[in-house]
């Protein structure tokens, strides 16, 4: 049986771990995906288009994409963490 304060920690261990990942996946999409099927990101000065600068456009991308990987891959280990503890 499983006692109250392990479940506690199970339950706070894994939204603790599901926010980091949600977010993070939320960044790849919207700054990612979206950004490479329409060719166009969003920048302080405004939209990036991918014909007019593309270098800026795909080190936008790149840093995009490594942020929200590596804050999505933060959630996956904080999750891992919290249920492969015995």
């Amino acid at each position: 049986m499983v006692s109250l304060d392990r479940l506690k920690r199970y339950i706070f261990g894994s939204v603790i771990g599901s926010l980091p990942l949600m977010f993070g996946s939320y960044l790849m999409y919207d700054r990612i995906f979206l950004a490479i099927s329409t060719g166009q990101t969003e920048v302080r000065a405004g939209l990036l288009d991918r014909a007019s600068e593309p270098v800026s456009f795909w080190i936008s991308v790149i840093m995009y994409g490594f942020f929200g990987g590596a804050i999505a891959w933060f959630g996956l280990w904080c999750l891992w963490r919290t249920f492969r503890a015995r």
